[in-house]
């Protein structure tokens, strides 16, 4: 099968590592390796552990069950984690926070020529906050009200996250690609309509064959 990459966009709060959990289930293997990562915008090299999580489904993960890719610090880790599942599952979900307009790029250009499926979870300014509150209600953090930094931090990643959005949609041209745009619903329901189009891909690469 054809290598494929979903990319799931949002901001914190969105939901993507809960949709990335409905996707793959619960039975994943996690691995950790040691990698030399080039530290954005030092110029130095750093080691990093990273994990990745795999799946009999020939699903991955680039990242631990809990946190998804976000719990890669260094976006070159990130993307030798991307290649390093690459060798043994046919899909791999990124779902960080932090995904660039350069990330698009890599994938882009890649000499796999991977398939890509873009998702981008946009609820509503309520709806992000309130999960938000709640995520941090789970670690014990008892307040009346978000921090300040906190909650326009909200808004620079949402902000970040449509524009990796656009970005992707104006130019992402190799095929095959799909696109998909999720305000509402639950997470179940996002993760059966990226199965469906992953079913799709998956068909495709079965009729070129």
């Amino acid at each position: 099968m054809q290598k494929v990459l979903v990319m799931i966009i949002g901001a914190g709060g969105a939901g993507k590592s809960t949709v990335t959990r409905a996707i793959c289930g619960m039975g994943g293997e996690a691995h950790s390796v040691v990698l030399p990562c080039d530290v954005h915008k030092s110029g130095r090299r750093m080691l990093e552990t990273a994990t990745y999580t795999v799946f009999l489904n020939g699903m991955a993960i680039a990242g631990n069950l809990k946190n998804g890719s976000d719990s890669i610090s260094a976006m070159d880790g990130l993307r030798q984690i991307i290649e390093l599942c690459w060798r043994s599952h046919d899909v791999v979900i990124v779902d960080t926070v932090r995904a660039t307009h350069k990330l698009v790029r890599w994938i882009h250009d890649h000499p796999l020529r991977p398939a890509a499926v873009f998702v981008f979870l946009c609820p509503s300014l309520d709806v992000n906050l309130a999960r938000l509150r709640e995520r941090r209600r789970q670690r014990g953090i008892v307040e009346k009200e978000l921090p300040p930094r906190t909650f326009w931090n909200v808004f620079t990643f949402r902000a970040r996250a449509r524009s990796v959005w656009k970005y992707a949609r104006t130019h992402y041209r190799r095929q095959p690609v799909r696109f998909l745009e999720i305000a509402d619903g639950t997470p179940e329901q996002t993760a059966k309509r990226i199965v469906e189009m992953l079913q799709e891909l998956k068909d495709i690469d079965h009729e070129t064959s």
